[in-house]
């Protein structure tokens, strides 16, 4: 009897429970619904505001941005936001963006480097560290971001754990961005043999790569080797500076107290080694005096030179230039070729000339006479590229678009002319643009810093 009665109680539940189990299974499936009709119109929107995006229409992409994440967090929409939020300077923004990104996703390594370059860009260096830190604890594998741990740590001033960093990049694979910054740790640990090492090893040495290695020979008190690399650098305050120093702790009081002048500095410590370059100087003023009597009897030789071989100097004159423009005179060099072009007219020769105003910063000047050579079809590719340069220099960027297009087709430095295309055209927010130049370096270019250049852009501004 008891086991009847307990069998109908159960019978009794179950039968009761059956509609309910059927209501929870139908507000499930319609809420399934209703949830797939949010997903669907937050695509949709996002869709839409990737087309606006494309086009440059940068406010109609942010409001169709807002509309679908208003639907749903689609993780897209996010990204595609922050690109923009970052383009705009809106940094905090953009962080914004990323924090919910890894909060639909926090195994993804790209959205914490994304984060870590925004907190770098705020110098913000302790978050963008945890960041990097937090990508390599996912892969291992990511040399760049190896590379701006390194950076941050040496902006830290922790150069022991950049050059942790770095060197174990270098033992991968060298490169010459890896090389300067080991050579600046080691610089600023003094450990200047290992500095002038790694800089030995760059493939190309630019001026910051030249005056660096100048400084670690004068910190070693190699003050000839120091003197003929910043020889090599152009001229300004501060390398007048370093050169009167070197020219001072060699003795050479004459060539101290030049650069010193041309320094033109005020400050007591430099008073005082005028005051000594003076002292020791004035022995040597009655030779000096006889020497000027020379120099002015010299002179008059020259003249008389002059007017005897004048056919002659037409050549003199270019070949003083090609000196000077070895020595890095590129002042001299300039007003010795303008003489030659002057008494030739070998408009040939104007190349040469568009390349020292070029190096000499003469900027208009070189613009112009690039121009000149390209309309007389005198190297006209590399005219182009050489405009192109400085027209992005001077943020001129339609203009310098054009002028890589024209070097492009030419075929002179390709995957130079496509690069400095692609950043002409980012410069300008014409990301669709930039983005299939970028693309095109990725994909065909053989040079490896380019092509490392343009992943690294890519990976940061480039949206699927």
């Amino acid at each position: 009897m008891k086991k009847a009665i307990l069998i109908f109680i159960s019978l009794f539940f179950l039968a009761a429970s059956i509609p309910t189990y059927q209501y929870i299974k139908k507000k499930d499936a319609a809420y399934n619904k209703e949830q797939a009709k949010q997903q669907a119109k937050s695509k949709q929107y996002y869709n839409k505001a990737y087309d606006y995006y494309q086009k440059n229409q940068i406010y109609e992409a942010k409001q169709n941005l807002d509309q679908s994440l208003s639907y749903y967090k689609y993780d897209k929409s996010y990204i595609l936001r922050a690109v923009i939020y970052e383009n705009s300077n809106q940094l905090d923004k953009a962080i914004d963006d990323y924090n919910e990104l890894i909060k639909i996703d926090e195994k993804n390594k790209k959205y914490y480097n994304s984060r870590g370059f925004l907190y770098y860009k705020q110098k913000k260096y302790n978050q963008a560290l945890d960041d990097f830190n937090q990508s390599l604890k996912i892969n291992k594998k990511q040399d760049d971001i190896k590379y701006y741990t390194s950076l941050i740590y040496q902006v830290k001033k922790e150069y022991k754990k950049s050059l942790e960093v770095v060197n174990e990049l270098i033992d991968q694979e060298g490169n010459d961005d890896y090389y300067t910054l080991a050579a600046e740790d080691y610089f600023y640990l003094k450990k200047y043999k290992k500095s002038i090492s790694m800089i030995d090893k760059c493939s190309n040495k630019n001026e910051y790569l030249i005056e660096l290695q100048a400084d670690s020979y004068y910190e070693l008190k190699d003050y000839k080797t120091a003197l003929d690399y910043l020889n090599q650098l152009p001229e300004s305050k501060d390398i007048y500076y370093k050169q009167a120093l070197c020219f001072y702790y060699l003795k050479d009081y004459e060539q101290a107290l030049l650069y010193f002048g041309k320094y033109d500095g005020n400050d007591k410590k430099v008073q005082k080694f005028i005051e000594d370059c003076k002292k020791q100087d004035a022995k040597q003023n009655e030779s000096v005096q006889e020497n000027k009597q020379i120099v002015q009897g010299d002179t008059q030789k020259e003249n008389d030179y002059i007017q005897a071989n004048k056919e002659l100097l037409k050549y003199e004159n270019y070949n003083k230039s090609v000196k000077y423009y070895e020595d890095k005179n590129y002042a001299q060099a300039i007003l010795y070729l303008k003489k030659y072009i002057d008494e030739t007219q070998n408009h040939e020769a104007k190349y040469f000339l568009a390349y020292l105003y070029h190096l000499n910063e003469q900027i208009n000047e070189a613009i112009q006479m690039y121009s000149e050579c390209i309309e007389r079809d005198i190297q006209k590719g590399n005219c182009y590229y050489s405009r192109g340069v400085l027209y992005l220099q001077n943020k001129d960027y339609k203009k310098a678009v054009t002028d890589f297009q024209n070097s492009y087709d030419l075929g002179i430095k390709k995957d130079y002319s496509k690069y400095n295309q692609g950043v002409a055209y980012m410069n300008q927010s014409l990301f669709k643009e930039s983005t299939r130049c970028f693309i095109e370096v990725r994909d065909t270019s053989s040079n490896e810093e380019l092509v490392s250049k343009a992943k690294d852009i890519l990976s940061r501004y480039y949206v699927t």
